[in-house]
């Protein structure tokens, strides 16, 4: 087998658990680990073709993305000792593989920005309009008024 490659990772707010990406069973799982004395031990807390793992604001869950579509959540309980729940489906998304995130967390974790696919041909594209220095243009219209 190769070597363990790891991907981007998630740290607890409180910086007490590392979330990150595994191919080192030989299937993309989820794995944490305490921080930051990594060594000491290692969790898996998903099956294959999982990806993108995410704290939630307040630490108590571990998001992540199963396969193409399906955004899960696994309930976390502890304190020194990491201690994960049963992982359940939160929703259904068509999400975007990339090579950054395909998701991302508000703060307060109420809201779920999601990056998806978009399939549009060239004949079809809109083209967009980028205005700089109109805070400036605005001002000066306003002065002159």
């Amino acid at each position: 087998m190769e070597t363990d490659r790891h991907w981007p990772s998630s740290v607890t707010p409180d910086g007490k658990w590392l979330a990150y990406l595994s191919d080192q069973t030989g299937d993309y799982r989820i794995m944490v680990r305490p921080f930051p004395d990594v060594q000491r031990r290692v969790w898996v807390v998903s099956g294959d073709d999982t990806y993108d793992p995410r704290w939630s604001p307040r630490g108590d869950a571990l998001l992540y993305r199963r396969g193409w579509g399906r955004l899960m959540q696994v309930p976390v309980g502890g304190g020194d000792e990491f201690l994960p729940g049963v992982d359940r489906e939160l929703m259904e998304i068509d999400f975007h593989d990339s090579a950054g995130s395909s998701f991302a967390l508000s703060p307060d974790g109420k809201r779920l920005l999601v990056n998806k696919p978009v399939d549009v041909s060239y004949r079809d594209r809109t083209p967009v309009t980028l205005v700089t220095g109109w805070a400036g243009d605005v001002s000066r219209k306003l002065k002159v008024e």
